[in-house]
């Protein structure tokens, strides 16, 4: 309620970024709000043409948001201004994990990316089925679950990936990082 959205079709589905000064909302109907934490004003309004599913990630003054219309979007914190965006092919209802200039993230296309932070794709990875939960880096190698059970590790060093393993551990959906 305290932004201007249609709350008949605009609602929040993810968490909110919170700053010392700062609340990122996404709106699961396709926009990313800055709110002022003092006063509740709006600061800046970023539209996105579908819904924003995941948590944005801030690192160093850039606001990183994915959003379900394929992209992922790099946007000054500050402003709200577009620094780039990469279409992902598919749908992406993740929150990108940062490690080392680059962006790793999942989407419904069945394939995790490697974005370098100047937002070219450095790497792709395909995966047996969607990509949901965000992915979980941990001394140099990246873990990842899909929409079919499966868990795969990547070595994530130098500009590419490469598989590791992959195990199916379930039999349904691991959405969870």
């Amino acid at each position: 309620r305290l932004i201007e959205a249609d709350t008949t079709t605009s609602h929040i589905v993810a968490n909110v970024l919170a700053t010392d000064d700062t609340l990122y909302i996404p709106l699961s109907e396709g926009d990313v709000t800055a709110i002022n934490r003092d006063d509740y004003s709006v600061r800046w309004k970023f539209d996105t043409e579908f819904g924003v599913w995941a948590e944005p990630l801030l690192v160093e003054g850039t606001l990183y948001v994915t959003s379900l219309d394929h992209f992922l979007y790099a946007l000054d914190a500050d402003n709200g201004d577009l620094l780039w965006k990469v279409d992902l092919g598919r749908a992406v209802a993740s929150t990108p994990v940062y490690q080392d200039g680059y962006l790793y993230v999942g989407s419904f296309g069945r394939k995790l990316f490697k974005v370098a932070d100047d937002g070219t794709i450095a790497a792709e990875y395909e995966a047996q089925n969607w990509i949901w939960g965000s992915p979980a880096v941990v001394d140099g190698m990246l873990y990842i679950g899909d929409s079919s059970g499966w868990v795969h590790a990547l070595d994530i060093s130098g500009s590419g990936m490469q598989m590791v393993w992959a195990r199916q551990v379930a039999e349904r959906a691991i959405r969870a990082t």
